[in-house]
């Protein structure tokens, strides 16, 4: 007889956190847009926070429309893009990894 080999479920810890009455009408809704439970929904927001935008105005992300961007870039030549790019990759003292 097989067995399957144990998985290693990540650690988890309880929390009590009190959240104002629209936030959670709000969480209830998406969770249930998504057809996830809200304990699954939070986990993803803290950790999409704590991985991406607690860091990114530290490495000088802002954010930005999409739309804005390619309206600007379509006034600029090719030349100019890669003129551009060379110089914020140039400017840019520190690799960021997220």
């Amino acid at each position: 007889m097989q067995t399957k080999p144990a998985t290693k479920a990540s650690k988890s810890e309880s929390a009590t956190f009190r959240l104002d009455s629209e936030t959670m009408k709000n969480l209830w809704k998406e969770a249930k847009q998504k057809d996830i439970i809200t304990n699954t929904l939070l986990n993803q927001i803290v950790k999409e926070h704590l991985n991406w935008y607690a860091n990114a105005s530290k490495a000088g992300f802002i954010a930005v429309r999409r739309r804005l961007i390619t309206n600007l870039i379509s006034y600029l030549s090719e030349q100019q893009i890669i003129s551009v790019a060379e110089n914020v990759a140039k400017n840019t003292k520190t690799a960021y990894c997220f």
